[in-house]
């Protein structure tokens, strides 16, 4: 992982938060979040896997959702770049909770 292995870098990070993100006018930064997994999905398969960690930062909520999340081999890693859904630091509890 890329916080145990200093030779390992991160390409981008995003940003999700139920409570103040928007899947419309949200870019995924820390200050604009994405509100949906969903929608973090969709912009994870549209970046290149070859410059580094992607990771996803998850706000500190329950999330509902809508239908099941789904992955496939679009969200996958390749040798050079790993996908981590992770807590936002000092988060504690995430819960994803199918309606």
């Amino acid at each position: 992982m890329a916080e145990d292995d200093p030779s390992r870098s991160v390409s981008t990070i995003i940003y999700v938060d139920a409570n103040t993100g928007d899947d419309i006018t949200g870019d995924g930064t820390q200050a604009k979040p994405y509100k949906t997994l969903a929608k973090a999905e969709e912009a994870i398969r549209a970046l290149p896997k070859n410059n580094g960690d992607i990771i996803v930062q998850i706000g500190d909520v329950f999330y509902l959702l809508d239908e099941t999340l789904v992955f496939d081999e679009n969200d996958s890693r390749s040798e050079s770049s790993t996908v981590r859904y992770v807590a936002v630091p000092g988060a504690e509890l995430i819960s994803l909770i199918r309606k």
